[in-house]
C-alpha cells in the first residue's frame, strides 16, 4: 500500500487530515510537501521508540531546555516535543538531525 519515499499527491476537496492518518495507521512516519505527502519510513517497533522518546527526554533535559524553548529552536511545536518524548510518535528524518545538533546528543 505503501512504501518508503513515496510522494502522494492529494486534492483540495479531502482534508490532509485523512491522508496522514491512513499512512501512519500504516505504520509510516511521513510529512507534507507542498500538495503532496512524503512516506518517510517504517515506523519503529514500540520498544525502539519508547527508547527513542526517553533518549530524547534525558538530552532535552541535560541541555537545559524546556520543551517550549527547543520546540521555537526547532520550528515546532510543544505537542511535538511532548508526543516524541511519550513515544507517542518519532520526530521525522529532517526533525531528529536538529534534536541531534541541538542536544548535542
Amino acid at each position: 500500500m505503501y512504501e518508503e519515499g513515496q510522494k502522494i499527491k492529494f486534492f483540495i476537496d479531502t482534508p490532509v487530515e485523512i491522508y496522514l492518518r491512513s499512512i501512519r495507521d500504516a505504520g509510516f512516519n511521513c510529512h507534507v510537501s507542498g500538495n503532496h505527502i512524503i512516506v518517510d519510513s517504517k515506523r519503529y517497533d514500540t520498544e525502539k521508540r519508547i527508547m527513542k522518546a526517553k533518549q530524547i527526554k534525558k538530552a532535552r533535559i541535560k541541555s537545559a531546555y524546556t520543551r517550549k524553548e527547543l520546540a521555537e529552536e526547532m520550528g515546532t511545536n510543544v505537542q511535538n516535543i511532548i508526543a516524541w518524548e511519550n513515544g507517542e510518535k518519532l520526530p521525522s528524518p529532517k526533525h531528529m538531525k536538529l534534536l541531534k545538533e541541538l542536544l548535542l546528543w
